[in-house]
């Protein structure tokens, strides 16, 4: 009789050879955090603080959104693939 580890079929032995096997799998509970980005080395609050109290960075910070609020915006709909231009009828 053989044993359980034969009777497994791993992802790599059904999948075709052009599909991308996921090497790792992602930690117990991933999806259950509570606080965004926990599993980062560096905390958002961390990175808040150093800004809070490091003047150099606040006005590199600052510098940077001004720059972006500057730029010219355009908010447009994106079209869907295989949609019609006139759909709506008008």
């Amino acid at each position: 009789m053989g044993s359980i580890s034969s009777a497994l079929v791993s992802p790599s032995s059904v999948a075709p050879p052009e599909v991308q096997i996921r090497q790792l799998d992602y930690p117990i509970g991933y999806d259950y955090t509570i606080q965004p980005r926990s599993h980062e080395p560096v905390s958002f609050q961390q990175l808040q603080a150093l800004a809070d109290n490091y003047d150099l960075l606040r006005i590199a910070i600052e510098t940077r959104k001004r720059q972006v609020a500057r730029l010219p915006w355009q908010i447009r709909v994106k079209r869907q693939p295989g949609a019609d231009s006139d759909e709506g009828g008008h």
